[in-house]
C-alpha cells in the first residue's frame, strides 16, 4: 500500500498535525467522501471490521474537518479521531482547505490544553505557594530579580484563560474549575505575603512594594496585553512559557503586595495593591474572552449551545466592562496625578539646576519635593555643595520660576555645604 503525508502551508511542527480516524468498515465510504472535499491526500488501511484514514493538515484545518466528520456523526456516533502533532511532513507541499473563518487550532484541541492548564491540583498549589513565598521575599528585600523569578514559575495563567474559554463555550465544569483555581491561587498568595510579612525581620516598605500599591492605567495596560497574547498563543497553538510570565507579572506581585501591606498594617499599600489586582484579573479576561469571539471559538454542533454561550458572553463580558469602569476611575484618577508629579518634578530639576549652575564652585548634591495637589503648592528642598553662601535671592528666583511654568505656589529652601579646597604646590 502506498501512504501519502499531506503537507500544508508550513512543514513545520508546530502548525501540523497528524490526524488518524477508525470507523467501522462500512463507513469508510462516507469519511473518504469528506476528506476528498478538503484536497489534502491520505492513505486508507481497510480491514475486515474496522477501516484506518490517515492525513496530516494544517493546525487552522483542523477545526472544520473536524466539524464535518462529526456531522455524519464520526468521533461523536460512531469511530474515533485522533490529533497529534506531526513533527514534520515531507515532502513540502502548498495546499490548505478553503474555509473561512480565524485561523486557530481545533475546539477540541484548544478545550485540551486549557483544561490540563487550569486544574486545581497539587503540583498547582506547590509552584503557587512557591512563587508567593519567593515575590514575597524579593519585595521585601527590594531585590527585583527575585521578583521575576516569581513570575517565571507562577502558573497563574491557565485558571484565567479558563474561566474565559468556558464562558465562550457555556462550559459551567470548565468555568468553575478555572474560577476555583484562580481564587485560590491568588488567596494563596496573599496569605503567603502576609505571613512572610509578618514573620520577615524588621520588615518594612521598600520601593518594590510601593511600585505595586499606586495603580496606573499603564499597569492595566500591561494586563490587556498579555490577556490578548495568552488566548492567542492558546488558540494558534505554540508555546505559552513566555506569556505565562506576562500574565503572572500582572497579579502575582500585586497579590503578595495586599498581604504585605497587611502585615506591615500599611492598609493604603494593600487598598492600592488589591485594585491593581482586581482591575488586572478583570482586564485580562475580557481581551481574553475579546480574542477567543475573534477567532471564532465556539460551540460545535449544537445550536441550542451556541445560542446559549453567546447570552452568556454578553452577559458576563458586559459585567466584566462595569467592573473594569469602575476600578479604572480611581486607577485614572492615580495616573493622572502620577503625570502631574512627574512633570512638576522634572520642570524644578531643569529649573534647579539651570539656576545653581550659575554660581561660580557650586553644584546640587540632591534635590526632594513635597507636591500637594489638593491645595496645588509645591515645598522644594535643596542641597547644595558650594564655596561661599547661596543667597536668599537664588531660592526666590528659583521659586518664582517653578510657579510660574507649574501654576504651583513654591516654596524653596536651600541648605548649603561648604567646600573647602586646598592646594599644595611644592614648585
Amino acid at each position: 500500500m502506498k501512504t501519502f503525508l499531506q503537507p500544508s502551508c508550513n512543514n513545520w511542527g508546530p502548525f501540523m498535525r497528524k490526524i488518524s480516524i477508525t470507523v467501522p468498515t462500512e463507513d469508510t465510504k462516507k469519511v473518504i467522501e469528506i476528506l476528498e472535499e478538503t484536497g489534502y491526500e491520505f492513505s486508507v488501511i481497510e480491514g475486515k471490521d474496522t477501516s484506518a484514514i490517515y492525513l496530516a493538515v494544517h493546525t487552522d484545518d483542523v477545526g472544520p474537518l473536524i466539524t464535518e466528520l462529526q456531522k455524519e456523526g464520526i468521533g461523536r456516533v460512531t469511530g474515533t479521531v485522533y490529533v497529534s502533532q506531526a513533527e514534520l511532513v515531507i515532502p513540502y507541499k502548498q495546499h490548505k482547505m478553503n474555509t473561512t473563518g480565524a485561523k486557530r487550532i481545533a475546539i477540541e484541541e484548544l478545550y485540551r490544553d486549557v483544561e490540563e492548564s487550569s486544574k486545581l491540583d497539587r503540583n498547582y498549589i506547590i509552584f503557587i505557594a512557591l512563587s508567593a513565598i519567593l515575590a514575597s521575599l524579593g519585595l521585601l528585600a527590594n531585590n527585583v530579580v527575585a521578583v521575576i523569578a516569581s513570575m517565571v514559575i507562577a502558573p497563574l495563567m491557565g485558571p484565567i484563560i479558563g474561566t474565559s474559554l468556558g464562558t465562550v463555550l457555556s462550559d459551567r465544569k470548565l468555568f468553575k474549575e478555572g474560577l476555583k483555581a484562580e481564587i485560590f491561587g491568588l488567596l494563596l498568595s496573599i496569605a503567603a505575603g502576609f505571613v512572610i510579612g509578618y514573620l520577615y525581620p524588621e520588615a518594612e516598605v521598600t520601593s518594590e512594594i510601593l511600585l505595586r500599591a499606586s495603580p496606573t492605567l499603564f499597569d492595566v495596560g500591561l494586563a490587556v496585553v498579555s490577556g490578548s497574547a495568552a488566548a492567542i498563543c492558546f488558540t494558534s497553538g505554540i508555546a505559552t512559557a513566555l506569556v505565562g510570565i506576562a500574565i503572572a507579572a500582572a497579579l502575582m506581585p500585586p497579590a503578595v503586595n495586599v498581604g504585605l501591606g497587611l502585615a506591615l498594617q500599611r492598609y493604603d499599600i494593600a487598598l492600592g495593591s488589591a485594585l491593581l489586582l482586581l482591575t488586572n484579573v478583570f482586564s485580562i479576561n475580557i481581551t481574553a474572552l475579546a480574542v477567543f469571539w475573534l477567532k471564532d471559538v465556539k460551540p460545535t454542533l449544537s445550536l441550542r449551545r451556541k445560542k446559549l454561550a453567546k447570552g452568556l458572553l454578553k452577559k458576563r463580558g458586559l459585567l466584566v466592562i462595569i467592573a473594569i469602569l469602575v476600578l479604572c476611575l480611581p486607577i485614572g484618577i492615580t495616573t493622572y496625578n502620577a503625570i502631574i508629579q512627574n512633570s512638576v518634578q522634572r520642570t524644578t530639576t531643569r529649573i534647579v539646576e539651570e539656576e545653581i549652575t550659575k554660581i561660580p564652585g557650586a553644584e546640587v548634591a540632591e534635590i526632594d519635593t513635597l507636591l500637594n495637589l489638593q491645595r496645588r503648592n509645591l515645598f522644594v528642598e535643596i542641597k547644595v555643595d558650594s564655596e561661599r553662601p547661596v543667597g536668599v535671592e537664588v531660592a526666590q528666583t528659583i521659586a518664582e520660576r517653578i510657579t510660574q511654568e507649574t501654576g504651583f505656589e513654591t516654596t524653596v529652601e536651600i541648605r548649603t555645604f561648604l567646600v573647602q579646597s586646598v592646594r599644595y604646590n611644592p614648585s
